[in-house]
């Protein structure tokens, strides 16, 4: 029996299963590159999402901050006896209702309800003030909507930021938003005849 067809089939099948080789190596490098690229994507439009979050949120907090300040401003106007307050309540509400709008665009379900509490405690705060210089600012609900911010953010919540979080409207004492004014009322002693 010949032996000369043994070297022509090894040959044969060590090419096949080397091409075979080469084609699964190729074909796994390439789903595994295109699983990276998915992969990084994914992260960076995730990033980029974030980004975008942040940016809105800071955005709203300074509106926030300024209506605060400007409630201080109202208040100190009314005493004086000075016009020009409803003006400065409706341009410092309408440039917190545009960044509000901007917060719909990205925010959690939960930030934009609280940024929606925060802006509605600060337009009665506000309309109070111009009527009669008592609008007060319970700082609890800025405080729930920054915890939530930075829960959405992915950010370490330390204990009082838990504690904001739990807090609810419903369980509101209104804070003096100047230290020379009268003591804390209720929230539910407010009233807003908006």
């Amino acid at each position: 029996m010949g032996t000369g067809w043994v070297a022509p089939v090894v040959t044969g099948v060590v090419g096949v299963t080397g091409v075979a080789g080469t084609y699964l190596s190729a074909r796994s490098a390439r789903i595994t590159a295109a699983q990276q690229v998915d992969k990084q994507r994914d992260h960076a439009v995730k990033e980029r999402s974030r980004t975008e979050r942040r940016e809105a949120y800071v955005t709203f907090l300074e509106a926030v901050n300024s209506a605060s300040q400007t409630n201080v401003r109202i208040q100190r106007m009314q005493r004086a006896g000075e016009s020009g307050r409803a003006e400065l309540r409706s341009t410092v509400l309408a440039e917190l209702a545009l960044r509000r709008g901007s917060l719909r665009l990205v925010a959690s379900r939960e930030v934009r309800r609280a940024a929606l509490n925060v802006h509605q405690h600060l337009r009665q705060a506000l309309g109070a003030s111009v009527r009669d210089g008592t609008g007060k600012i319970e700082v609890r609900y800025e405080a729930a909507l920054v915890a939530l911010m930075k829960q959405d953010l992915d950010y370490e919540l330390a204990p009082e930021d838990v504690t904001a979080m739990e807090w609810r409207p419903e369980d509101s004492t209104v804070v003096a938003s100047e230290p020379d004014d009268a003591p804390a009322q209720s929230a539910e002693a407010e009233s807003d005849s908006e």
